[in-house]
């Protein structure tokens, strides 16, 4: 599946022959991943859609506030939000709402074999190892041990 601005989405079964792409909801989607027999995607103004075909689409309900990224590992679907905002789901229809502090805007959250991970601006990441207790968010350092004010935009966790 692949997604795009004002809510579209499309298919397609071998990477080459993709359907014409599907109005979902009017968010712009901002991430989207597989897991549990499901596709998961999330968007703007607190958006959840969820499909096990790729083709039908059912909203779930809304978060409070933009989702900018969703993965899914050790049994479960992890998305993150602008401004500290954590939403977990084992089914991708009922979701539990967990807060990191701080003024960090999270970009992207990725998973391995046991542990999830989140960077954001002004150079922050941080690990979890269950998708719901966060460690405290660290500030990269250069090789001088100077502070990193840059976006981290994505992550690829490996194991």
């Amino acid at each position: 599946a692949a997604y795009g601005g004002s809510g579209y989405i499309s298919t397609s079964t071998d990477g080459v022959n993709w359907t014409t792409p599907k109005s979902v909801g009017t968010s712009e989607w901002n991430g989207i991943t597989f897991g549990n027999g499901n596709f998961i995607i999330v968007g703007t103004n607190g958006s959840i859609a969820r499909s096990s075909d790729g083709i039908t689409w059912y909203n779930s309900a809304p978060s409070s506030g933009s989702i900018g990224s969703i993965t899914y590992g050790n049994g479960k679907f992890v998305a993150i939000g602008y401004g500290g905002k954590i939403i977990s789901s084992t089914s991708g229809t009922s979701w539990t709402t967990t807060n990191v502090s701080g003024s960090v805007v999270w970009k992207k959250i990725r998973s391995n074999i046991g542990s999830f991970i989140a960077v954001g601006s002004s150079g922050y990441i941080m690990k979890s190892n269950n998708g719901t207790t966060w460690i405290t968010p660290e500030q990269l350092k250069d090789d001088s041990g100077n502070l990193l004010n840059i976006n981290l935009n994505d992550a690829c966790a490996i194991q």
